[in-house]
């Protein structure tokens, strides 16, 4: 029974013995070997699909011809000017090809990769050298991108020393001598002229240095602590000395002392003065009174106000501190307390007062409203006692905007508290606005 046997995406029916009329289909067969098979004479065998060698193995050859025209003669991959080798890139979305551009010039991604000849300069991250001294020592060019210098490796005991600026190094003799034992801290001098050196007798820690008759440094009696009461000296001391202590004119005591007469400034002012603490103390600049009272001779008297349009200073007697809300805003749900505004007041004594508006705009009004101070955010009535630190107003359908006020209420603070605008107003339809104004002043 014939065999199936496909070659070249066709299947033939190949012969056994005892087959009968096997004649065409061994010569379809044996004609599709010779038209497709290939020869080792050559030929032009045109595939219909790419060739998939597998995996384990693949061609031996003495070099890869591209279709393009124009193809290099020699090489094992001979390509065309303008054929490329390609990579894909990392993110898979590009390719990376290697090319020959119109300068004959090699290419990677259109970039032309530089090549380099000998010897690398300087610029191009090489010395500018093909070769150098054993052991020798480089330096740099005689420009900032010239080639690097070689100046040798010198003799026993040289080393290398400044020429100078813009010159090069040079190697030198070292010089020569004996240095006898020491001690820790030491300083050495040359006790003849001579290549000897000898140590100095150690100082005593922490004393001003002077000279001895051989003009080397000793340790004087006088000690650093000392010294340093000279630091800042503009002049001679005795010379000050002089002008303050006279048979005219007497120096005042810093130890203290009393007074037997008054002192006349002049122009002049006392600087420096502590703060003072109990009776009969000077007040320094600045300084707060904050013991007993003060009383004003003749009583007609008191403080004397600021001039001009300014403001105290935090912290200060006089401090205003407030905070307005000038456009409408919406009144928080029907009888619900709401922050319209606050003000943070520090530490102290304070009187806080408030004024506002209630505008019914449009809306149906069912009961009363109220504008207040309290210490208690959000939806609370905590701290709201009416006549006293809340007020109270009734909206009607012809009396649509009502203005409310409460004078100055005093709160005395230990801390830092904030003090908020309280509005409320009972509607059934619609949203009433409100506007206001809360501030306080420090008393004390």
């Amino acid at each position: 029974m014939a065999q199936n046997q496909t070659f070249n995406n066709v299947t033939y029916s190949i012969p056994v013995q005892g087959d009968l009329k096997w004649g065409p289909p061994l010569t379809r067969y044996l004609t599709a070997l010779g038209t497709y098979a290939i020869s080792p004479a050559g030929g032009t065998y045109t595939l219909t699909a790419d060739l998939n060698l597998g995996a384990s193995f693949g061609l031996l050859t003495a070099y890869y011809k591209s279709a393009s025209s124009n193809i290099a003669s020699t090489g094992l991959l001979r390509l065309a000017q303008t054929d490329t080798v390609s990579w894909r890139n990392v993110a898979n979305n590009a390719d990376l090809a290697l090319a020959v551009n119109g300068s004959n010039q090699l290419t990677f991604n259109g970039t032309v990769i530089n090549t380099l000849s000998v010897p690398i300069t300087v610029p191009n991250g090489g010395t500018g050298l093909t070769s150098t001294t054993v052991n020798g020592v480089l330096i740099g060019g005689t420009t900032t991108t010239g080639a690097f210098q070689n100046v040798g490796t010198g003799s026993i005991n040289q080393v290398l020393t400044s020429a100078g600026a813009g010159l090069a190094p040079v190697w030198s003799a070292i010089g020569t001598g004996t240095v006898n034992t020491g001690t820790q801290y030491q300083l050495a001098y040359y006790a003849a002229s001579s290549n000897i050196v000898s140590g100095l007798t150690l100082l005593t820690a922490s004393s001003a240095l002077a000279s001895d008759t051989n003009g080397l440094p000793v340790a004087s009696s006088t000690t650093a602590t000392e010294l340093g009461f000279v630091h800042g000296v503009t002049s001679a001391i005795q010379t000050q000395i002089n002008s303050v202590v006279t048979t005219a004119n007497g120096a005042l005591q810093t130890t203290g002392g009393t007074m037997s007469g008054a002192i006349a400034m002049g122009s002049h002012k006392v600087t420096g003065l502590t703060n003072g603490s109990t009776s009969g103390d000077a007040l320094a600049w600045g300084q707060a009174f904050t013991s007993g009272n003060h009383t004003f001779s003749p009583t007609t008297a008191g403080i004397v106000g600021t001039t001009t349009n300014d403001a105290a200073t935090a912290g200060n007697v006089g401090e205003y501190v407030e905070s307005v809300i000038s456009t409408n805003t919406n009144v928080p749900t029907s009888t619900q307390y709401g922050d319209l505004t606050h003000i943070i007041l520090s530490a102290g004594d304070w009187e806080v007062s408030v004024s506002g508006i209630l505008n019914a705009n449009g809306a149906t009004i069912s009961g009363f409203g109220s504008m207040g101070m309290s210490t208690t955010t959000g939806n609370s009535s905590a701290g709201l006692v009416f006549g006293d630190t809340a007020a109270v107003a009734f909206l009607t359908t012809t009396v649509t905007q009502i203005s409310m006020a409460l004078p100055g209420k005093r709160f005395s603070l230990s801390g830092s508290t904030t003090i908020y605008l309280k509005y409320q107003q009972t509607y059934s339809a619609g949203t009433p606005v409100a506007v206001g104004r809360i501030s306080a002043w420090r008393r004390r």
